[in-house]
C-alpha cells in the first residue's frame, strides 16, 4: 500500500496556547476581536505549513516512481510524473499516480477536519465571549455597541455552521435537482451575473477558458477571480431559494499557478460562497426587518495552495429573502479558479419536490 509521510506537528498545544489567550482573566473587550483573528490566522498559518511537508513528501514519492520507471525505459511516465511534480493533480493518472494521489487525499482530508475542530472549539469560545459583550453593552444602554456585537456574532454562526455542518453524511438519494446549471459556466451569461470588479483593464477577474490544458480536448470555462490587494471581488446570480430549506452547495477550485511563498508577500486572503439576500431586495425591507434578518449564509475558505483542483461541499440553511448565490474574495493578490458549482435541496426520505 502506498503511503506519503511527514513531519505534521502536533495540534493540541497550539489549541491550548490559543484557548488560554481568550480566557476571561487576560481578555480585555478592545482586544477581542483582534485576539481571536491571530488565533485563526495561526490556525490556518499551520494548517498551510503542514500541508506545503504534505506536498513535499508526494513530490519526494514522485521521484522514487521516477527512479523505478527509468530502467524500464518507460519515458512516457517519467514525463508524467515530471508534470505531477510541478503540479499536482493535472496529470492523466497511471495506476502508481493514481494510489499516490489517493494517499495525499487521506492525508490532506484528515488535515482540514484536524483544522476545522481548531476552528469550531476557537469559535465557540469567541462566541462566548460575545455573549457577554452583548449582555454588557444592552445593561449599559449601550444599544449601538450590542447591536455590532450581535452582527458579529451573526457573522461568527454563519461561518461556525459552514464547518460544522460540511456535506459528509447527507444521503445523494435525498437531494434534489441542481438548482445552479449554470454553475459549470460553459453556457454561460455574464449579464445576468452583478458584479463588482476594482482595477478596471487591469483586473482579470471573469469567464475564461482554462487553458492550463495546453490543447486537451478537456479545457472548460470557469470563473476566473484576480483578487485586488485595494478592495474584495463579488459575483452574484440570481437563486430561487426557500425559506428554512437546507442545500448543499458543491464546487471545485484551484489556483492558476502554484502560489510563490516568500513572494507574494500580501497573500492569498479568503473567498466566501453561499446565500445572500440581493442589494435591490435588501433596500426594500425596512430597518426594523434588516436589523434581525441575516443577509448571509456563508461558508468561508481560503484558497488552495497548488493548481490542482480541490473539491467542497457544505449545507446551508436559506434565511428570509435570501435570493442570490454570491462568491466574495478579499483582498490579496492571489488568483484562483472557481467551477462546476451545484445546489441541490436536500429533501426528506421519500420527499419530491
Amino acid at each position: 500500500m502506498m503511503s506519503i509521510r511527514f513531519a505534521g506537528r502536533a495540534v493540541a498545544p497550539l489549541l491550548i496556547t490559543l484557548l488560554a489567550a481568550l480566557a476571561p482573566s487576560t481578555l480585555h473587550a478592545d482586544s477581542l476581536d483582534a485576539q481571536y483573528q491571530a488565533a485563526v490566522d495561526r490556525i490556518h498559518d499551520q494548517h498551510n505549513e503542514r500541508w506545503e511537508q504534505l506536498l513535499v513528501s508526494y513530490r519526494n514519492l514522485l521521484d522514487r516512481l521516477i527512479a523505478e520507471s527509468q530502467p524500464r525505459g518507460d519515458i512516457e511516465s517519467i514525463a508524467i510524473y515530471l508534470d505531477e511534480k510541478e503540479e499536482p493533480g493535472t496529470q492523466p493518472p497511471t495506476p502508481a499516480l493514481e494510489m499516490a494521489r489517493a494517499a495525499l487525499d487521506t492525508q490532506r482530508e484528515q488535515m482540514e477536519g484536524a483544522r476545522n475542530e481548531e476552528l469550531r472549539n476557537m469559535a465557540d469560545i469567541y462566541l462566548e465571549r460575545l455573549e457577554q459583550r452583548v449582555r454588557d453593552h444592552t445593561r449599559a444602554d449601550e444599544l449601538e455597541q450590542a447591536i455590532a456585537a450581535w452582527n458579529r456574532m451573526e457573522e461568527v454562526r454563519e461561518q461556525l455552521a459552514g464547518l460544522t455542518a460540511g456535506a459528509d453524511g447527507v444521503n445523494p438519494a435525498n437531494l434534489g435537482p441542481n438548482l445552479f446549471p449554470q454553475g459549470g459556466f460553459d453556457q454561460v451569461r455574464a449579464e445576468n451575473w452583478v458584479r463588482r470588479i476594482p482595477g478596471g483593464d487591469t483586473n482579470r477577474s471573469g469567464f475564461h477558458i482554462d487553458t492550463r490544458a495546453g490543447q486537451s480536448r478537456d479545457r472548460n470555462t470557469v470563473l476566473r477571480i484576480h483578487q485586488d490587494e485595494r478592495s474584495s471581488i463579488f459575483f452574484g446570480h440570481p437563486l430561487s431559494l426557500e425559506e428554512g430549506r437546507r442545500y448543499k452547495v458543491s464546487w471545485r477550485v484551484s489556483m492558476a499557478r502554484p502560489w510563490r511563498s516568500g513572494i507574494e508577500l500580501r497573500g492569498k486572503g479568503r473567498y466566501q460562497i453561499g446565500f445572500q439576500i440581493d442589494d435591490t431586495q435588501f433596500s426594500l425591507l425596512n430597518e426594523q426587518d434588516r436589523a434581525l434578518l441575516s443577509r448571509r449564509a456563508t461558508h468561508s475558505l481560503e484558497p488552495p495552495p497548488g493548481s490542482a483542483w480541490d473539491h467542497h461541499a457544505v449545507v446551508l440553511e436559506a434565511g428570509p429573502n435570501m435570493n442570490q448565490l454570491f462568491i466574495e474574495a478579499s483582498r490579496g493578490e492571489g488568483e484562483f479558479l472557481i467551477d462546476d458549482i451545484e445546489v441541490r435541496e436536500i429533501q426528506s426520505p421519500g420527499e419530491q419536490r
